[in-house]
C-alpha cells in the first residue's frame, strides 16, 4: 500500500504531457528519429559513391571498347583529352595548341577539321604550330587580311566569326544559332581579316564596296533579319567574298 500511494504521488507531481507519453518515451522518439536521419543521410552518400563509380566504370568500359574495335588508340584518347582541357600541358606550344601534342589534332565542326594550330600572338615553335603558318621568335604571324588560300580555309575562317560573334552575343545554347543583319558587317570584315590587321587602303576599298552590295543585293539593310551559316556560307555571300579575295589577291597590293 505504501509503495503504491508513493507512485500516484510522483504521477500528481509529474504528469505527462497532454499526448498522453511519458518524458522517457518522448525521448527514446527522438533519439530514434536522430538515428534514422544519420542512417538515411549515410544511404544517400554511399548511393552518390554507388552512382559515381558505375558511371566511371562505364566511361572506362567505353574507352576499352574503342579501343579494342580500333576505333581509336589510348594515345589518341589522351592526346584529345589534352587538347581540350584548357590548360598548356603535355607538348603544346600554347594552351590545347601547337607541338607534338596538338598540331595534327582536330576537331571535327559542321563537316570541316579544325586542327589545333596557335592563333596570331600565341607561342610556336615552328610554323606548322600556328593557323597563320608563319613563326616568328617563338611567336605565331597574324594572317594577312584577303589572303585565303582555298575555299576550305575561307569557310572556316567564315565558321569562326559565325560562332564568335554568336558567342559574343550570348547564343551559343541556341538549337539553330543565327546572326542578325546588324552583325553581317563584323561577320563580314573577321571572314576577310580574322586576325584584325589594319587594312590597306585599297584592301579597305575593296572590303566597303563588298559590304554595301551585299546589304543592298541580299536586303540586308533591313535590321534584325536573321542569317543562319547556311546561307552566309552557300549563296551569295560566300561567292562575293571568293571573288573579292580573288580580285584583291590578283592586285599585288596587299
Amino acid at each position: 500500500m505504501l509503495e503504491e500511494a508513493k507512485r500516484l504521488a510522483n504521477a500528481r507531481r509529474n504528469p505527462p504531457p497532454k499526448g498522453g507519453k511519458a518524458p522517457k518515451q518522448e525521448k527514446e522518439k527522438k533519439l530514434n528519429k536522430r538515428v534514422l536521419l544519420q542512417k538515411d543521410k549515410h544511404a544517400a552518400k554511399e548511393n552518390r559513391k554507388r552512382i559515381l563509380k558505375e558511371h566511371k566504370e562505364k566511361l572506362k568500359r567505353e574507352e576499352d571498347e574503342k579501343i579494342k574495335n580500333g576505333e581509336v588508340s589510348r594515345r589518341k584518347l589522351q592526346v584529345q583529352a589534352t587538347c581540350n582541357d584548357k590548360e598548356k600541358n603535355g607538348l603544346e606550344t600554347d594552351i590545347d595548341c601547337g607541338g607534338q601534342t596538338c598540331r595534327n589534332e582536330y576537331e571535327d565542326i559542321r563537316g570541316m577539321k579544325h586542327y589545333k594550330l596557335c592563333k596570331f600572338a600565341q607561342n610556336c615553335e615552328i610554323p606548322a604550330d600556328c593557323v597563320s603558318t608563319s613563326c616568328t621568335a617563338g611567336v605565331c604571324d597574324p594572317r594577312i587580311p584577303f589572303s585565303s588560300k582555298d575555299d576550305n580555309e575561307l569557310l572556316q575562317n567564315m565558321l569562326t566569326a559565325f560562332f564568335q560573334i554568336i558567342n559574343e552575343n550570348g547564343g551559343s545554347e541556341l538549337a539553330n544559332p543565327f546572326l542578325l543583319s546588324t552583325d553581317f558587317e563584323n561577320f563580314l570584315f573577321q571572314s576577310i581579316n580574322p586576325d584584325n590587321q589594319k587594312l590597306s587602303t585599297i584592301q579597305q576599298t575593296v572590303f566597303d564596296e563588298l559590304l554595301d552590295n551585299l546589304q543592298t543585293q541580299q536586303g540586308l539593310q533591313v535590321p534584325n533579319v536573321k542569317l543562319f551559316f547556311g546561307f552566309l556560307s552557300r549563296g551569295k555571300p560566300f561567292k562575293a567574298v571568293k571573288q573579292a579575295i580573288h580580285d584583291t589577291q590578283a592586285t599585288k597590293e596587299l
